[in-house]
């Protein structure tokens, strides 16, 4: 058989050996595709982790991890360098996350790289850069999804036009369903089980609504155990809760399980619980994309109770391998696991044809073909096959997979930008149009500087500081009055100056006019908690963030108010002392100089 050419490229945000079902899903298939594989790009290891298992694999680790806003900014940049370098056609860049589609995009519009994008779940409905998420998915050559709520989800976002949409059945470890299960121990009373993070930000798994269940059973006088295994930084408030609910003698949270000791976790269990639910938040609605661990239940024959939410209904087919319940109703998940808790037989029958069903259907050996064939499909340029879940290839006006990379639609907002960022007022040379032609500045791995009307410095390579965005640059355009102070940070109004920026940067050893001095007055600058609103008495050509030119200070940044010789502030901006280019302004750090 003659021996695929690599032409596969995978950026990876999440991957081994940190743990988690997207790093899973991530080395499960594409380990499996390693002969298809040219590169495969990773954030560095964490401290005392090491890459045993890799092999063959052709991974290259960045020096930057991944984390929270710069952090992944830094690492998508390093790794859009290294793998720009490998993008010799035939190929193909499989992201694994929407953050990573994001410099999938940028790959496309910059080298002309196709790329498809795996979308999991609460990530698109939590975005907080709606725009740019458009942009990157349906720049997309074809978007991977792990069920069919979180397809409808995708396909909301990108009404009415959307990339190919492949659902991607998930799986559990050939171990799993291979090695013969052991049963529960019967002396004593018997064991539910949950497997799941305690983070505050996945309150959507809905454990402080099992913890209430359980309450409920004890009150019906039922006598059983509850295990949690996981950890995370709402442990504290769900030991608390079952302090409360006078449960905490029958309730053991166990932290952490490592992996080789999921199994026989799962076998000393009974009954395994999942009541996640589809939960509102400020940043948007968190779901179940599909739920990894009911499938490695059902594959140990554990039969499920699970809630009826987001993907979660892929998973488990009610009545056969598990039960679906009301997520939000303790009673209704008390009545479910009460149902199987009192009926061994029906235990063991749900548990059977689940364990059938995914060594039938949920492996992922299964998985890595179809990806492994919509892969060559896409490369050859036919439609993808297997199931779709979205609408037609994209047209022509969407996302044409010419060399130059896809020409995102004329209805696309002018003020997006390839990361988030973009001065007040202007655009990057080519950003949505045609390829940004030669005038127009390169910013190496990255993406085009901004055209040749901007200040030399200015960049789209996304960063905002903390709190803060550029007009516009990924929300609706900001309205007249000056600031809107949503949870994105202030909204320069349109009355500030075009060459103002909300960026927020300054260049090496500057700060903002009155950054450390005294708190400004109402007529410079109101500080609530987004930033300071400019006030209409500031200069048009001074800027909000307090971005200088090099080696310059504002007027008064680190001492008194300057004075009217100093620093007059009139409608032309402060006007910095005759010392000029490569100088401070007079009087910033000081009375004001001597003649």
């Amino acid at each position: 058989m003659k021996t695929p050419t690599p032409s596969l490229l995978l950026l990876a945000l999440d991957f081994p050996p940190t743990t988690g079902g997207i790093q899973t899903l991530t080395w499960e298939i594409y380990s499996r595709l390693a002969d298809l594989t040219r590169l495969a790009v990773a954030p560095a290891l964490p401290l005392d982790a090491s890459d045993g298992d890799a092999g063959s694999f052709p991974l290259v680790r960045t020096r930057r991890p991944v984390g929270q806003g710069w952090e992944t900014v830094h690492y998508l940049r390093e790794a859009a360098g290294l793998l720009q370098r490998q993008r010799r056609p035939p190929c193909l860049l499989h992201c694994n996350h929407l953050f990573a589609g994001y410099a999938g995009w940028w790959l496309r519009r910059r080298w002309g790289l196709p790329y498809v994008v795996w979308a999991h779940g609460e990530e698109i409905t939590k975005s907080r850069h709606p725009r740019l998420l458009r942009a990157s998915l349906g720049a997309a050559a074809a978007i991977f999804v792990n069920s069919d709520y979180t397809a409808a989800r995708v396909r909301e976002r990108l009404r009415p036009q959307a990339p190919p949409i492949c659902k991607i059945p998930l799986g559990a470890a050939a171990s799993w369903w291979q090695t013969p299960p052991q049963a529960a121990p019967a002396a004593g009373p018997p064991t539910i089980l949950t497997v799941a993070r305690l983070s505050q930000r996945d309150r959507y798994k809905g454990v402080d609504t099992s913890l209430a269940a359980v309450a409920v059973l004890r009150q019906r006088g039922l006598a059983l155990r509850y295990h949690i295994a996981g950890d995370g930084d709402d442990r504290p408030r769900l030991e608390r809760l079952a302090h409360q609910l006078g449960i905490h003698d029958a309730v053991t949270f166990l932290g952490r399980v490592a992996p080789e000791r999921l199994l026989a976790l799962y076998d000393s269990a009974d009954v395994f619980l999942l009541c996640s639910r589809e939960e509102a938040t400020p940043r948007g609605v968190g779901f179940e994309g599909f739920g990894i661990a009911l499938l490695e239940a059902n594959a140990r024959g554990k039969p499920v109770v699970a809630g009826r939410s987001g993907g979660i209904p892929d998973a488990v087919v009610d009545g056969e391998t598990g039960l679906l319940v009301d997520p939000l109703s303790p009673a209704a998940v008390a009545d479910g696991l009460q149902r199987l808790l009192a009926d061994p037989a029906l235990r063991t029958k749900l548990g059977a044809q689940g364990r059938e069903r995914v060594r039938r259907q949920f492996h992922w050996e299964a998985a890595a073909d179809q990806v492994r064939r919509l892969h060559l499909d896409l490369l050859a340029g036919a439609p993808p096959s297997g199931p779709l879940r979205g609408g037609p290839a994209p047209s022509k006006r969407s996302a044409d997979m010419r060399p130059q990379g896809p020409q995102v639609g004329a209805s696309m907002p002018p003020r997006a930008s390839i990361a988030g960022r973009l001065t007040s007022g202007t655009r990057a040379a080519g950003a949505l149009g045609p390829a940004p032609n030669k005038r127009s500045a390169d910013l190496g791995p990255w993406g085009p500087q901004v055209g040749a009307s901007m200040p030399p410095r200015a960049s789209i390579a996304g960063r905002l500081t903390s709190g803060t965005r550029a007009a516009g640059a990924l929300g609706p355009a900001p309205s007249k009055r000056s600031a809107d102070l949503r949870p994105w940070g202030p909204q320069v109004g349109a009355s500030m100056p075009p060459r103002a920026s909300t960026a927020g940067r300054l260049t090496s050893g500057t700060r903002a006019a009155g950054a450390l001095g005294p708190a400004p007055n109402k007529r410079s600058a109101d500080l609530r908690p987004w930033g300071p609103q400019v006030g209409a008495s500031m200069p048009p050509r001074a800027s909000i963030a307090g971005r200088l030119t090099s080696g310059t200070r504002a007027a008064g940044a680190l001492g008194p108010a300057p004075n009217k010789r100093s620093a007059d502030l009139g409608p032309r901006g402060p006007q910095v002392g005759a010392s000029t280019s490569g100088t401070r302004a007079a009087g910033a750090l000081g009375p004001a100089p001597t003649k």
